[in-house]
């Protein structure tokens, strides 16, 4: 095996699918669905008194799974209790 060198460009990459390849039909049903799906949920969004909560707890919940993954155990209650203030987080 060669070993890598930055000042030399890699050229054994394949060459990208022609653009016919990617407009397959099990591609265009994919792209169907995931258009359902997005339209469903702007609608579930649209329901709410404030939509802008649904993407506000997005850094929380991330900041709660990095967390555990620093073996550091916090509720979703307490991330929420101390979001504006957090004198007293533990």
């Amino acid at each position: 095996m060669t070993r890598w060198n930055p000042e030399k460009p890699y050229n054994a990459l394949p060459p990208p699918p022609a653009s016919t390849d990617l407009e397959t039909a099990s591609v265009l049903k994919a792209a169907i669905a995931a258009n359902r799906s997005l339209a469903r949920l702007d609608q579930a969004a649209n329901s709410i008194p404030n939509p802008k909560v649904l993407i506000n707890t997005i850094p929380l919940i991330e900041a709660q799974a990095s967390s555990e993954i620093e073996n550091i155990v916090t509720t979703t209650d307490d991330l929420f209790k101390f979001l504006d203030d957090d004198d007293g987080a533990d």
